[in-house]
């Protein structure tokens, strides 16, 4: 019995340095997952930065009053670059308009002497913080009366 008396010590240094082990493995575990959710986040910021530049499009389009394609006059990216969100300066957004095709038929049952169907590739990228970016591209397409030409 007088050889015992130095184990409970042993075995209480050894559960200490397993119980050590685990709460650091646990604290470098939850360490990396905060860092990707603070990624995800950033990356999730600049998508809807990026998605916020193609609304920015379809208003644009929109708002027109019927923009035709054969003329210039579609925004390009010098013309919307850096565009602020306004609530947060680090969070930008920029967009351009192009011009695809223009001689498309309307959709059915619509009468093809009356009206036209353009389309218009809309493309925007976001910027959000850590310099995180996305990128988000549409087609819209319009129908305009003939009159309008």
């Amino acid at each position: 019995m007088r050889n015992e008396k130095g184990v409970v010590l042993v075995i209480a240094v050894l559960a200490m340095i397993t119980v050590t082990i685990l709460g650091i493995a646990a604290m470098m575990t939850s360490d990396i997952e905060v860092r990707m959710s603070g990624n995800q986040r950033c990356m999730d910021t600049a998508l809807y930065a990026a998605d916020g530049g193609i609304d920015n499009g379809l208003s644009w389009l929109a708002g027109s009053g019927a923009a035709k394609p054969d003329e210039i006059n579609l925004p390009t990216i010098e013309e919307t670059r850096d565009i602020p969100d306004p609530e947060n300066e680090e969070i930008y957004s920029e967009y351009y308009i192009s011009d695809l095709h223009h001689d498309t038929n309307p959709p059915m049952g619509w009468d093809v002497t009356d009206f036209r169907r353009y389309y218009y590739q809309i493309y925007s990228q976001g910027a959000g913080p850590n310099g995180s970016s996305a990128e988000v591209e549409v087609i819209a397409s319009i129908v305009y009366p003939l009159q309008e030409y």
